[in-house]
């Protein structure tokens, strides 16, 4: 199939049929989204109560973007290359020597430290709010046409459990995610060089995107993958001017350094990935690794062939969503937002009409919280996150081969 059909077709596609929210269905929305929010609130000021105490006296706070905010102020004085000094990168993140946090280490390219550089000018707790700010107002943004055909999707998602979690930990994946939402809907509306870009900028995360360009060869998307091609390209090029290629020789170095922190016990605790899963339940790293293996090429696989079949759009946007996480060795618990609009898409292709389909899809929604609890009773917390989302994945293969 050529791409000038394909674009067509999918633009002439008439919008799929959501299911009925019953009224029950209705009140447990907004019941679970107004304590999530709730609990983001509450958390937000706390921290500042917190940061603004004569222990803290307004410095750093022990979560995901004291890395980010500590990157962007070495960048602030010139020095780019600092963050993949672990001492170095730690001790900029300002966290009172008597408060107990843990060690982290940078692994991210060159033009993500470039966009997060002007947060450096800032004092944490407001560099925090402008990073989930800008955030959450993304994804709501993109988002915002995909889930007009469900009702209740949208705040079902701005305030699920995870997006939660995004915003108290200062993630990123809110952004990543909500450049696929754009690239999916720019190929569903024939702009393949829209989708480009939004694909170009997911290469900052490049661990997300394993099964995305056999997707696009697979659907025919030729244009897409170019575009994708040419601005990832000019990504680099501008950043081997600025910073320079000392960073990219850095950036390499620090993950050939860095790979065996990656397998630490605790942050294995927190995969959703396959072998991270696998190995927090006590199988041997390097038999977890080749399970992985086997799960990555059994996905790509089955994502090739979804693809290439006629069938409607949104089925083959919920199994790409689906597929993110199973395809690579390493995604943390916070990456779950990528199934859960999985799951917005399974629903705008009419699944989860019946009871069984809702209950899958809802335990999408609350696996972050199965999981915290887990974790706290010294658990590995994910292992039921992995069943699902393949669950899932084969939800939409059968649905596929019956249409």
């Amino acid at each position: 199939m050529d791409q000038d059909h394909q674009d067509h077709q999918d633009h002439q596609e008439p919008p799929q049929p959501a299911p009925g929210m019953t009224a029950p269905m209705r009140v447990a929305v907004v019941v679970l989204t107004t304590c999530c929010a709730m609990i983001a609130i509450l958390w937000v000021y706390g921290v500042y109560g917190l940061l603004m105490s004569p222990d803290y006296a307004g410095e750093g706070f022990n979560n995901d973007f004291s890395v980010f905010w500590a990157a962007a102020r070495l960048a602030n004085e010139g020095r780019w290359l600092a963050p993949f000094d672990v001492d170095i990168l730690n001790a900029a993140r300002s966290i009172p020597p008597t408060t107990e946090h843990y060690e982290m280490i940078w692994f991210y390219p060159p033009a993500y430290l470039v966009l997060l550089w002007p947060l450096g000018k800032l004092s944490f707790f407001w560099a925090w709010i402008m990073f989930c700010a800008v955030s959450l107002a993304f994804f709501a943004v993109a988002i915002r046409g995909p889930t007009r055909s469900v009702p209740g999707a949208f705040w079902f998602l701005v305030c699920a459990p995870v997006t939660m979690l995004l915003l108290t930990l200062g993630q990123n994946s809110l952004i990543f995610c909500g450049l696929l939402v754009v690239a999916v809907e720019a190929m569903r509306r024939g702009q393949p060089m829209v989708a480009g870009l939004a694909l170009a900028l997911m290469t900052l995360k490049p661990q997300l995107g394993l099964v995305i360009p056999f997707a696009l060869a697979a659907g025919g998307y030729w244009r897409v993958l170019v575009w994708a091609c040419i601005f990832t390209a000019l990504i680099v090029l501008a950043t081997l001017v600025f910073p320079g290629l000392d960073y990219w020789t850095a950036f390499f170095r620090g993950i050939a350094a860095g790979s065996d922190r990656l397998r630490q016990p605790e942050l294995e605790y927190l995969m959703v990935s396959a072998y991270g899963t696998l190995a927090a339940a006590g199988v041997p790293r390097d038999l977890a690794l080749q399970l992985q293996a086997v799960i990555t090429v059994t996905t790509l696989v089955s994502l090739v062939w979804l693809w290439r079949r006629d069938v409607p759009f949104d089925v083959k946007a919920a199994g790409l969503f689906f597929s993110i996480i199973l395809a690579t060795p390493y995604a943390v618990y916070y990456e779950l937002i990528f199934p859960l609009c999985g799951a917005l898409y399974s629903a705008r292709a009419g699944y989860g009409k019946t009871r069984p389909q809702a209950i899958l899809l809802l335990s999408i929604w609350i696996l972050p919280v199965i999981g915290t609890v887990a974790i706290s009773a010294q658990e590995p917390g994910y292992i039921f996150a992995l069943v699902v989302l393949a669950a899932c994945l084969v939800v939409t293969l059968r649905r596929s081969s019956r249409a």
